[in-house]
């Protein structure tokens, strides 16, 4: 078995029931031959909330933050399930991979200390940063990313599975995120908001406008779709002879 597939073991156990949802791209594209840093899980991370029966957590936090809050939620008996779709890249990728690098690699071995039921719960990891910037100058690793609703479980199965409400941790909204909960929202499943400050309050979501499919098409598009998997692609060159565009 490889490290990555051993380390995407630690976050994704078979036994467990979300993990069907877990995203392997990262994982697999791994230089585990890199060094990586060191990143700190302060147990105070998660203290905002008790595990609740009736709740999902979604983490929207930019780069090992997100690590680091579903370690923290994990202590509190909930499955942190990574979402992460971007390809790491290199020192040119549009959006930094290294922190959500280092916090999967240093924190496999946290979640090894925690015991998590099979069927707890889930806290599913999302980087804030995933559709910050544009595309760069050629060369550049172009790897945003987003989630779509297929990335997340239907409304039914969460009630299912006795999920009434859906928190979301974050310093703020973005819009795909926003088309999902408002999914979410239509289906009769509740949606509290956790800001910056660690308050859980209520959130009505509103009709996103021009988020429909026609949006979805349109925000994909944009997008680097890798052959791997995930999003993450260099941005043509165009070659000296001006006669088309070569592989950066």
């Amino acid at each position: 078995m490889s490290e990555q597939l051993e380390l995407y073991k630690k976050w994704a156990p078979d036994t467990a029931l979300w993990t069907q949802w877990a995203k392997p791209v990262v994982f697999m594209n791994i230089n585990m031959n890199l060094a990586y840093g060191s990143v700190v899980y302060e147990r105070s991370l998660g203290n905002w909330t008790d595990y609740q029966a009736n709740r999902l957590i979604i983490v929207d936090l930019p780069g090992a933050e997100g690590v680091k809050e579903g370690i923290g939620l994990a202590r509190k008996g909930y499955r942190p399930v990574p979402l992460y779709n971007g390809v790491p890249g290199s020192g040119q990728a549009v959006v930094p991979s290294k922190p959500i690098v280092d916090g999967l690699r240093t924190g496999g071995a946290v979640l090894e200390t925690i015991s998590i039921n099979n069927s707890a719960n889930p806290v599913f990891l999302l980087d804030a940063n995933r559709l910050k910037g544009a595309k760069q100058k050629p060369g550049t690793f172009d790897n945003r990313w987003c989630v779509v609703k297929q990335d997340l479980p239907s409304a039914n199965y969460l009630k299912k599975h006795g999920i009434q409400e859906v928190v979301v941790r974050t310093n703020q909204l973005q819009k795909d995120l926003r088309y999902l909960l408002y999914e979410y929202q239509k289906q009769g499943i509740s949606i509290y908001l956790c800001d910056i400050k660690k308050q859980v309050k209520v959130h009505t979501i509103e009709k996103p406008q021009g988020l429909g499919l026609f949006y979805r098409f349109l925000l994909l598009l944009g997008l680097s779709r890798n052959a791997t998997g995930g999003f993450g692609m260099t941005i043509p060159e165009v070659s000296s002879g001006g006669g088309g565009y070569r592989a950066g």
